[in-house]
């Protein structure tokens, strides 16, 4: 399934880290793409483990070791369609189709990664974007609570 592009209809979570979090809501620096410089945003996709959203969150929370959460972080969720539509939308530049493909990695078999042939998918135009695009609804605790 490696390289295989997610459902519209998929649900993907993004680690944000508590240093980015402001009002219990992630901030465009919570999209802040890792390692610097890199071309595609990491998420995780719910669907490949095949169980419901809270306990899919679970289960990254306890077994994906590329994200040990801390305290006061958060998993911030989106539909890949609603993801790309955002991005596509953003006024007063082409982002081109942006595409959610399954990239898994040691320790986080259901990783997914997001970018773009056309734009860096780190501007902070489309990190300004994906943070507003989330509700409370889009929010699950880092931490079980």
């Amino acid at each position: 399934m490696t390289g295989e592009p997610l459902s519209d209809h998929d649900h993907i979570a993004h680690y944000c880290k508590p240093w980015s979090i402001e009002n219990g809501m992630p901030t465009e620096k919570s999209f802040k793409v890792q390692p610097a410089g890199a071309n595609d945003m990491s998420w995780n996709w719910l669907e490949f483990l095949n169980i419901e959203r809270k306990a899919a969150i679970s289960k990254l929370r306890k077994e994906t070791g590329a994200m040990t959460p801390d305290p006061g972080s958060c998993y911030a969720v989106a539909v890949v369609e609603q993801l790309k539509d955002v991005i596509k939308s953003i006024p007063g530049k082409d982002f081109g189709d942006p595409k959610v493909i399954h990239s898994p990695q040691q320790h986080n078999e259901s990783h997914a990664s997001v970018f773009s042939d056309e734009y860096r998918i780190g501007d902070k135009v489309v990190r300004v974007a994906l943070a507003d695009m989330m509700t409370g609804k889009d929010i699950e605790p880092g931490i079980e609570p």
